[in-house]
């Protein structure tokens, strides 16, 4: 027995020689593969807090800001469109008469403002004269209808709508978000944020002055309206605008205004590679791109194509304070965490249950980070009175409590939940995979499944039934896709088509249906969806029937094997 276990101790000591010796030949080699982006990266990083504390110490406001580049260069092209050019004085004098007008008619600091409006010139100059005398504008989506929209208007107790400071904590505008009750959730951007994640772009990715933005996102989201318009109204470069992006004109729109940067999500980057190639491609002048969802398979042919440079991909959300970005053009990167100095960003993945999408905790109560190839969800670290750090939320504050998790760092501590499922390399670069809880991405728009679900238990006089999102092959983020309780087999699928399409834009209504004679539950009497979610609509798994969206006619149609075939080989868009 002793000889055993003084052979085992032999062995187990070169064994743990051997580990230790491993784990410093590993750390030195992260030592050299990450030292100098997140060196480059701090230094960027401290620029932009610099920077915001000036803003704070001095007052400044993203009016005031603006002003500074109005006596700068008053004649220098602020906003591009169509045929248009509008100097920083035409956006100037267009905001001061809003101002005016709105003073004039008894409105006062802190009174709220409904703005409905597709992009323009004008959508900027009136939430920026609205902001000079403390009115608080709420963008709304104009692809809202019904239900939603009175919500979105009446959610802030907006005092008129328009159609078609002096502290930096201040609230400067709300942009919608899609909201887990269902209706949009209206997330405040104080003066801070706004000049926060432009500036925090525009320097971690060292562009240059005087570059040219080109967007044709709309302007109601932080995208567009918060960080390429910041590129113009607080650093003074200018922004061309499209009404609504267009794959056959976004080449020849960036030649038009001479752009040199332009904005992508990826449902864009899949409609220009499915153009026919044109000339107009690699004759711009596009070098950067700015945008997030641009997936691995796409990136390097996308580049290469036409002809991109640097690629910044980021991640963030209009009110979360989990921001990060690719900064060096990492293929399929949306960012990276430190993991020499991770408690100078502090941003981390926790492991979620599968099920419930609950944080899984240790024995003592704090939640458990995610190892290097763990999935986990994206969280960020709540600090009060910390502009960077802090999470503004909601003006629901039911709402807000929901996105705050509690003992996630340490005990006692606050941090931000995304929602969102990612994953960490070796080198700390993060990689999106998935979205969690009751929303699903689908054409740039974040869609709830509880609005999808009230919408059609609307139109069908209260049924049963359960959205949620599946994977189309080529496509960005996922279909939606409804599960209806129609045991007599009683829905007429053109009416129903017709009237859902009265209370939802057409991202959100689902792409797929399951006709099913009962659905199941849980002990609290929810409906199980991870299932159905796996079964998508496979008709080799699904014998129900099944139904598919034609977008161009909004009609639904029964899904057989030939349409089927076409979807999985790519030959169906949607």
């Amino acid at each position: 027995m002793n000889a055993i276990t003084t052979t085992r101790q032999d062995n187990e000591g070169p064994f743990f020689l051997f580990v230790w010796f491993q784990a410093i030949i590993n750390f030195f080699r992260l030592i050299f593969n990450t030292s100098g982006r997140d060196l480059r990266a701090l230094y960027r990083y401290i620029r932009c807090k610099r920077f915001l504390a000036k803003c704070e110490r001095n007052n400044l406001t993203v009016p005031s800001l603006f002003q500074v580049n109005v006596r700068k260069h008053p004649y220098k092209p602020c906003f591009l469109y169509e045929n248009q050019v509008w100097t920083f004085q035409d956006v100037e004098d267009l905001s001061n008469r809003v101002a005016n007008c709105f003073i004039q008619q008894g409105f006062l600091p802190g009174d709220e403002v409904a703005l409905f409006m597709e992009n323009k010139p004008e959508f900027v100059a009136f939430w920026l004269g609205l902001s000079k005398i403390g009115i608080v504008t709420a963008l709304i989506n104009t692809n809202q209808r019904l239900q939603a929209l009175a919500h979105s208007i009446t959610v802030v107790k907006s005092k008129a709508i328009i159609f078609g400071s002096e502290l930096l904590d201040d609230r400067l505008f709300y942009i919608y978000t899609s909201g887990t009750t269902g209706l949009p959730k209206a997330a405040i951007i104080k003066h801070s944020r706004f000049i926060w994640l432009g500036t925090c772009t525009r320097w971690m990715l060292n562009m240059p002055d005087n570059e040219i933005y080109y967007t044709s996102l709309p302007l109601y989201h932080s995208a567009a309206g918060l960080i390429f318009v910041c590129q113009a109204v607080v650093h003074g470069d200018t922004v061309a605008l499209r009404r609504k992006f267009s794959a056959s004109k976004f080449w020849e729109d960036c030649i038009t205004f001479n752009a040199t940067v332009a904005q992508y999500i990826g449902e864009t980057c899949r409609y220009l590679m499915a153009q026919p190639v044109q000339p107009e491609e690699k004759q711009h002048r596009v070098s950067t791109v700015i945008g997030n969802g641009l997936r691995p398979a796409l990136w390097t042919s996308f580049c290469e194509r036409f002809q991109i440079k640097k690629v910044g991909e980021f991640y963030g959300s209009s009110e979360g304070n989990a921001n990060i970005i690719n900064t060096n053009s990492t293929t399929g990167a949306v960012g990276f965490i430190s993991r020499i100095i991770p408690s100078i960003y502090p941003v981390t993945l926790i492991k979620v249950d599968e099920a419930t999408g609950e944080p899984i905790r240790n024995k003592d109560g704090i939640c458990v980070k995610c190892k290097p190839g763990e999935p986990g969800e994206f969280v960020g670290k709540i600090i009060r009175n910390d502009p960077v750090r802090n999470f503004d939320g909601y003006v629901n504050k039911q709402a807000t409590m929901k996105k705050v998790a509690k003992n996630v760092f340490s005990m006692g501590d606050l941090a931000f939940l995304s929602g969102d499922l990612m994953v960490m390399d070796e080198n700390g670069y993060i990689y999106f995979k998935d979205r969690t809880g009751d929303t699903f991405r689908w054409k740039g728009e974040n869609v709830s499944t509880m609005e999808v679900e009230a919408a059609i238990s609307q139109v069908l006089g209260l049924t049963d039934c359960v959205a949620y999102g599946v994977v189309i092959p080529g496509t960005e983020g996922r279909a939606g896709m409804g599960a209806i309780i129609d045991i007599k087999c009683t829905i007429d699928f053109d009416t129903f088509a017709q009237n859902l399409k009265k209370l939802l834009p057409l991202y959100a209504m689902p792409i797929f249906l399951r006709i099913v004679k009962n659905l199941e539950s849980t002990g609290t009497y929810k409906f199980k969806k991870i299932n159905l979610q796996h079964e998508g609509y496979d008709l080799k798994v699904v014998k129900d029937p099944l139904y598919y969206l034609n977008t161009k006619t909004v009609k639904y149609t029964p899904l057989d094997e030939d349409v089927y075939q076409k979807i999985l080989s790519r030959k169906m868009r949607f």
